[in-house]
């Protein structure tokens, strides 16, 4: 999508949160709109779909901030509900906003590298745990043992299929996504027994 586009659906979809909020008292309604635009802005500039498509409509936008806030809970929602990822990032952009220093929704992208290296260290230390039967397992293999060394060349090596899969998926479609967060979480239970016996 062009820029001017981008611009055009921030400001039409802006304008329709700003609508739906508009039964709320000034100092709320303030607090909401806060950095709606430039977070419209920044949402927009991630991919080609428009707000509506990627947010849904501005009025259950609007329910979420409210919700989201604490604001405004006597005026009634009656729109469908927005899937739990765009309900997890409106909750985000609150906490961030009440942080004294950044925007955690700006450090999240900035952490993904992190997590692409973490994961594949992950994998690998649930096969080490699966196939030496938990065995002699530490954080840190010994390069002077077969298993040890083994590992370390494991780990590397899913290291680059990790990265590799984490760029991938960034410029990947919706489904794409959602199927390799969903494996994320998978590797993340099935570590957190690994890593307690450890």
């Amino acid at each position: 999508m062009p820029d001017s586009s981008q611009a055009n659906d921030v400001a039409s979809y802006a304008s329709a949160v700003r609508a739906a909020l508009a039964p709320l008292p000034d100092a709320e309604r303030e607090s909401l709109l806060e950095d709606l635009e430039n977070h419209l802005a920044e949402v927009a500039s991630e991919s080609g779909v428009s707000l509506q498509e990627r947010l849904g409509r501005p009025e259950d936008y609007a329910a979420e901030l409210r919700s989201a806030y604490g604001a405004g809970n006597d005026v009634s929602n009656t729109g469908p509900r927005r899937p739990l990822r765009d309900r997890t990032a409106a909750l985000l952009k609150a906490v961030s906003s009440k942080l004294p220093d950044g925007d955690l929704r700006a450090l999240l992208p900035e952490l993904r590298p992190g997590w692409w290296v973490v994961r594949a260290y992950l994998v690998v230390l649930f096969l080490a745990f699966v196939f030496r039967d938990g065995s002699n397992l530490r954080p840190i293999p010994n390069p002077f043992t077969s298993g040890g060394l083994l590992q370390i060349v494991a780990t590397v090596v899913a290291i680059g299929i990790s990265v590799r899969l984490g760029r991938r998926t960034t410029a990947a479609s919706r489904g794409w996504r959602g199927a390799v967060v969903a494996m994320n979480v998978v590797i993340a239970l099935l570590a957190l027994p690994v890593l307690g016996r450890m």
